[in-house]
């Protein structure tokens, strides 16, 4: 008597399948993903080593210390895994946020309790970053040969086989919980939020808009109201930042009542967080967050409005932001900040401190300027009430304070100096109104410093951010400016691409 086709996990386990399709009940019942009934033995993933490692492998050594704290089933052998660890924390942990001691490194032990999803993705993070810093030119030139790439090629060889295999198990976990609405699964989330940083590392192009989308369905699904369904403050607020400064650059010409649902959510979300932003790699003031939220629902409802309900009965109109930005005092913040941060006896005793209090100022003054040019650039003119020349006065004086704030914190650098590396967003918002202005000499010198970033910090976006901004310069060099010496900006056709300038 012959078996019905037998798929090719339960042939592995040496079980009988029941054949049925889409998937066999053994492969659903243990919440894996059935690979079917093809009679061609499935691909293999083959661990990729540098040549140099096999050759250290083979000669006589000494015991390796970091094989006797790595599991067998590891995802990958523990001399990788232990210079991932130290690379990470020496490189890495450093810039996600602008305090030394931030807490984001990466202990044995917590490598250990993570999820396997997570080690790959910390892998594909860490080589990634390598292959970055080995690139001299970046990105080569479309179908360039291999040798283009240089040094890097070895590390995106190694990114490319754990990114495929995070990408499968955290499918396979996304499978085992599809139908099962009552089961919070928080571990699941934080991987796809991890997925997500990935992806905006990788490119601000990416499938970055797939994985938000994903773990917004997941928190749909999961929360009850406006409240937050789970105790991992930085995941939703990580989730929430990117949504809201991706939002700032994708065109929205047409009403989204969902994306006005989902921003007013945001704005409960502000009230019930604890989380201090300034540890983050998005630093930035909550009264100059607020307000772009409420920007974002301005233009997400269709601009048909002269007032937007925030929700809770909050509304806002044009004017009423504008105001909202201008009356916060970035340097009262900057002192709350630096003593909220310090102890009293440092204060006093600590040489850096007026260096600290002009580093937040100038970084929170960047976003105050860059969200009231983002303001006056993506809303219709029609819903302001105030007189166009106050608005013009208000864009003038407002380009003004951010050119001066961005030199500033890149001229910090030199001095150990961090917060330029948290001014990304600001950045390209400066470069567009540069464009607009023909302001040729500080066009250039953010086109330069957006490029010396990408080696910097590990990320290809801020070189992307740097060709975006140049091909817009060029448009609106064709285009011409109008009476009042400026290009006239169409937002949503600006950004029709829809990328994301987030580190």
């Amino acid at each position: 008597m012959s078996l019905s086709p037998q798929c090719r996990k339960c042939r592995q386990r040496r079980v009988r399948c029941d054949s049925r399709q889409p998937a066999c009940a053994k492969c659903v019942q243990k919440g894996v993903a059935c690979p079917g009934y093809s009679t061609s033995r499935p691909l293999r993933w083959q661990h990729y080593l540098p040549r140099e490692t096999i050759q250290a492998r083979s000669a006589p050594k000494a015991l390796n210390m970091a094989n006797l704290y790595t599991r067998n089933d590891d995802v990958a052998p523990g001399e990788v895994v232990a210079d991932v660890i130290a690379y990470y924390n020496s490189k890495l942990a450093p810039d996600l946020s602008v305090f030394e001691r931030n807490g984001f490194g990466i202990t044995m032990a917590a490598w250990l309790a993570s999820e396997k999803t997570d080690r790959h993705l910390q892998i594909c993070i860490v080589t990634l970053h390598k292959a970055l810093q080995q690139q001299t030119t970046w990105p080569p030139a479309l179908n360039s040969p291999s040798s283009a790439y240089g040094g890097a090629k070895k590390y995106l060889d190694l990114f490319h086989h754990h990114q495929a295999s995070a990408a499968r198990l955290l499918q396979d976990q996304i499978i085992s919980l599809h139908g099962n609405k009552a089961k919070f699964n928080e571990t699941v989330l934080a991987s796809i939020g991890l997925f997500l940083s990935l992806q905006i590392q990788e490119s601000a192009y990416g499938a970055w808009r797939t994985h938000l989308h994903g773990a917004k369905s997941m928190l749909d699904l999961w929360r009850g109201g406006d409240s937050l369904p789970g105790s991992d403050e930085l995941l939703y607020f990580h989730l929430m930042i990117v949504d809201i400064y991706g939002t700032t650059t994708s065109a929205l010409d047409k009403p989204c009542p969902k994306s006005v649902s989902q921003h007013q959510t945001y704005l409960s979300w502000l009230s019930q967080l604890q989380f201090d932003s300034c540890n983050s790699l998005t630093p930035v003031p909550w009264e100059i967050l607020r307000a772009t939220i409420f920007i974002n629902i301005l233009r997400a409802a269709g601009q048909a409005q002269c007032r937007v309900d925030g929700g809770e009965g909050i509304e806002m109109s044009a004017d009423e932001i504008l105001l909202l930005i201008q009356a916060f005092d970035p340097l009262s913040w900057a002192e709350e900040v630096t003593l909220k941060h310090e102890t009293p006896a440092s204060t006093s005793t600590n040489p850096h401190h007026d260096t600290h209090m002009e580093g937040w100022a100038s970084l929170a003054a960047c976003f105050q300027s860059a969200t009231i040019l983002y303001l006056i650039l993506s809303v219709n003119p029609a819903l302001h009430s105030l007189e166009p020349e106050k608005w013009n006065d208000a864009r003038d004086s407002t380009y003004i304070s951010l050119v001066v704030s961005i030199q500033f914190l890149f001229t910090q650098r030199s001095d150990q100096g961090k917060w330029h590396k948290y001014i990304f967003w600001p950045m390209v918002i400066a470069g567009v109104e540069a464009a607009v202005r023909g302001d040729g000499a500080f066009f250039g010198y953010l086109t330069k410093h957006l490029r010396m970033l990408t080696a910097d910090l590990g990320t290809m976006a801020m070189s992307e951010a740097g060709c975006f901004l140049e091909n817009f310069w060029e448009e609106c060099m064709r285009t011409g400016p109008g009476l009042d010496g400026r290009v006239k900006v169409n937002w949503d056709w600006t950004f029709t691409p829809g990328p994301i300038f987030l580190m």
